[in-house]
């Protein structure tokens, strides 16, 4: 995907959502509301740990902050934002109902000051692609788009080595700023649907995901070609997976060409390239998804007669945060 514009939508998915894919590339949101997807459109989730947050608090030139209107939902290590609260802050400890403890001190005096808690801090730096003192670097993962001042949109992460990032643009500025780094959710273009770690937007806790399951059923012969492809959304990528046994002039019996199939599967999921799990013992093989990526196909089959049990989707629950990006014409 070359996306052109990412837009930000800070507010929490309210009420039930279920997003799922569908022939026509239709989401859900919502109870009742169905709506085309619109050409073009990528539907991106948010990577937080938990969603945004906002509040209000005194600040007294110090690393104090206080008389806050609630601390429910503020976890150490959040980005702190807000007049006088100086970039890169993050909460060092929480201290009380009404009260916390900040990395940097602020820079002025006052009562009331809104506050807001959430997303991560990252230094850019100017004509570089790499992004230094990444916030919360563990959940954020190979072609996660990232969005922030200075950095271009479409940008998505080439690689993560500890605290640094590396984009796939270089910055325009050299700052200490809030970047949102989001993952695919479902493509327009395709139809797709993936699901990682969505998180609820009011507690953010993870909702638990429906894998999708697949039954392949195949008579065992000898001189025989038993083939498929797992079709799969991997990192926000779109991955295809060929698995190919031949027979030789002795026909296998349908445990050995179970094994020989499932072998491959397996072998393949252990390397990161797709998330899919053989199981069984003959015919027919079980097929099922992983935890983050519970959507995928079969397709391409040879010789095998692939067969949808579960489909897998997005769990009814809210996203943390959302964006809406579009591929070719800029976003309007």
């Amino acid at each position: 995907m070359n996306l052109q514009s990412i837009t930000v939508i800070k507010n929490p998915i309210t009420g039930t959502t279920n997003i799922v894919n569908s022939s026509n590339a239709s989401a859900v949101f919502g109870a009742t509301a169905a709506a085309a997807w619109p050409s073009g459109q990528v539907l991106l989730l948010d990577r937080e740990l938990s969603p945004t947050l906002v509040t209000t608090g005194d600040t007294h030139t110090n690393t104090t902050i206080d008389a806050l209107a609630s601390v429910t939902g503020i976890t150490v290590g959040m980005a702190v934002s807000g007049t006088g609260v100086a970039a890169g802050t993050v909460v060092s400890s929480i201290d009380s109902a009404t009260a916390i403890t900040v990395s940097l001190a602020t820079t002025a005096t006052a009562a009331g000051v809104t506050l807001t808690f959430g997303g991560r801090y990252a230094t850019t730096t100017n004509l570089s692609v790499t992004l230094t003192s990444v916030g919360s670097p563990t959940l954020i993962r190979k072609g996660d788009y990232i969005s922030g001042t200075g950095i271009p949109a479409g940008t998505y992460v080439v690689s993560v080595n500890g605290t640094s990032v590396t984009m796939s643009a270089a910055a325009t500025a050299s700052a200490t700023v809030l970047v949102d780094i989001f993952f695919v959710a479902a493509n327009a273009q395709t139809g797709w649907v993936a699901s990682e770690n969505v998180l609820n937007g009011s507690t953010g806790a993870p909702i638990a995901e429906t894998l999708g399951v697949v039954s392949c059923a195949f008579t065992a012969a000898a001189n025989t070609e038993y083939s498929f492809s797992i079709v799969q959304i991997i990192r926000g990528v779109q991955v295809t997976q060929p698995i190919t046994v031949t027979t030789g002039t002795v026909a296998p019996s349908a445990g050995d060409l179970y094994t020989l199939l499932a072998t491959q599967v397996n072998n393949y999921t252990t390397a990161g390239i797709i998330n899919v799990t053989a199981t069984g013992s003959g015919t027919p093989m079980t097929l099922t998804a992983g935890t983050g990526a519970p959507y995928f196909q079969v397709l391409n089959a040879v010789n095998v007669t692939p067969t949808v049990s579960t489909t897998g989707v997005y769990p009814t629950g809210v996203g943390a945060e959302l964006a809406v990006a579009y591929e070719g014409a800029p976003f309007t």
